[in-house]
C-alpha cells in the first residue's frame, strides 16, 4: 500500500485558522456540537421517510401518485445520511458517545454499514482527499475515469453524457456489492480493515433488516412488479442525490488531483490544511434552503478543516476560514451555486474522458 505524508514543517496558516474558529466559539458562548436546530431537522426528515415508507407500502396510492412519492422517499433517505449520519459518524451530532453512535447507525438503517463508511470516509477519504490510490473515494474503473492517472478507454469519451445515470445506481452497488467487497477486504484505499465481532453481527444484521424493510414486506404488501419499480425509484434517487453532493465538492475544475503509487512513498509539498483547500470547494454558500436540505454539504471546505464541528456552525465559520485564506494567500475554492458547480463538474468529466 502506499505510504503518504504531508509537509511537517510548522506553518502558521492552520494554526492562526484554528485560533480564529475557537475564538468565534469562545465568544458565541456555543458548543461546537449539533443544537437544537438540528435535532428538529432530524425529526421532521425521520417523520417525512416514515410517513413516506407507509403510505407506499401499506396505503399504496394510484401509481401516479405513487412514483412520485417513491422519488421523495429516495430524497428524504438521502437527506437523512447528510444530515443525521453525517454528523453522527463525525462525533459531531452530539457529546455524547451513544448519540452518535445511533445517528450513525441511521446508515446501517438504510442498508449500508456505518463501519465501513467510517473507514472509508473519515480516514481514507478525509485524510487523503483526492489522492490517487489511498482515497477511496475517487477510484475509477471502466464506466467511470475520475483521475488523469487511469488508463482511458473509448467509454470514457462519452462519460459526461452518462455519468448522472451511473450516479443513480450508487446506493445500489453501496448496499449489494460495495459493502461486500469491503468486508472481505484487507484495505480501504491506504486503511487497514480489522473488524471486531461487533462489527460482523452488526454488518449481516443489518443487511437482513434492509432485506426485511426495503424487499421482503413491499414484496407482500404489494406485488414483485410492483416493489421493484419503486424500489428502483427510491435507491436510484437517493444515490443520484448523495453522489452529486459529493462529486461537486472534490471533482471540479477548481480543485486539485494528486498521484500517488500502489506500492511507494508519496510526499505532499504542502500541510494537511492547504491540501484540503486545494482539493475541495464550497458551492451555493448562500443558499439558505440548499444548506439545510444537504447538511451543510455544501460547504466542504469548512468541514474538512473542521470535521469534528457540526455542519449547522458552517456558514458561520466560512467568513472566517475564507479570511485566513487571503490573509495568508491560500487559495479558496467556492461556486455561487449549485448550477454552476454541476456544470463545472461536468466539464471535469467530459476532460477527463478525452485527455
Amino acid at each position: 500500500m502506499s505510504k503518504i505524508t504531508y509537509q511537517t514543517q510548522e506553518t502558521p496558516f492552520y494554526k492562526a485558522l484554528q485560533t480564529e474558529v475557537e475564538a468565534y466559539f469562545a465568544t458565541k458562548n456555543k458548543e461546537k456540537i449539533g443544537n437544537a436546530s438540528l435535532y428538529i431537522k432530524g425529526i421532521i426528515i425521520f417523520s417525512l421517510a416514515v410517513y413516506l415508507y407507509v403510505q407506499l407500502v401499506f396505503f399504496t396510492p394510484m401509481w401516479w401518485v405513487a412514483i412520485p412519492l417513491a422519488a421523495i422517499f429516495g430524497v428524504s433517505l438521502a437527506l437523512i445520511g447528510m444530515n443525521v449520519m453525517h454528523d453522527g459518524c463525525h462525533g459531531s451530532y452530539s457529546n455524547n458517545r451513544f448519540l452518535n453512535a445511533i445517528a450513525g447507525y441511521t446508515l446501517n438503517l438504510l442498508g449500508s454499514d456505518a463501519f465501513f463508511w467510517k473507514l472509508k470516509h473519515n480516514m481514507s477519504h478525509h485524510i487523503y482527499t483526492n489522492i490517487e490510490t489511498a482515497d477511496d473515494d475517487i477510484e475509477s474503473n471502466v464506466f467511470l475515469r475520475f483521475t488523469p492517472s487511469y488508463p482511458r478507454n473509448t467509454l470514457h469519451k462519452y462519460q459526461h453524457l452518462y455519468a448522472p445515470i451511473l450516479y443513480s445506481f450508487a446506493m445500489i452497488s453501496w448496499v449489494w456489492w460495495t459493502d461486500f467487497v469491503r468486508y472481505f477486504s484487507t484495505h480501504i484505499g491506504a486503511i487497514a480493515v480489522k473488524m471486531k465481532v461487533k462489527d460482523h453481527l452488526i454488518f449481516w444484521l443489518s443487511k437482513a433488516l434492509h432485506i426485511l424493510l426495503f424487499i421482503g414486506i413491499p414484496i407482500y404488501t404489494l406485488s414483485v412488479g410492483g416493489w421493484l419499480l419503486g424500489y428502483f425509484l427510491v435507491v436510484c434517487t437517493a444515490g443520484l442525490t448523495i453522489a452529486f453532493v459529493f462529486l461537486l465538492a472534490h471533482l471540479v475544475e477548481a480543485t486539485s488531483l494528486e498521484t500517488a503509487p500502489i506500492n511507494g512513498y508519496k510526499n505532499i509539498e504542502h500541510e494537511w490544511a492547504v491540501h484540503q483547500l486545494r482539493t475541495t470547494a464550497d458551492f451555493a454558500p448562500n443558499n439558505k434552503i440548499l444548506t439545510w436540505l444537504l447538511g451543510g454539504l455544501n460547504y466542504q471546505v469548512e468541514h474538512h478543516l473542521f470535521p469534528k464541528i457540526s455542519h449547522v456552525h458552517y456558514p458561520k465559520l466560512q467568513p472566517i476560514v475564507q479570511r485566513v485564506c487571503e490573509q495568508f494567500g491560500v487559495e479558496y475554492h467556492s461556486y455561487p451555486s449549485m448550477t454552476a458547480a454541476i456544470a463545472s463538474h461536468m466539464r471535469f468529466m467530459k476532460k477527463m474522458g478525452r485527455s
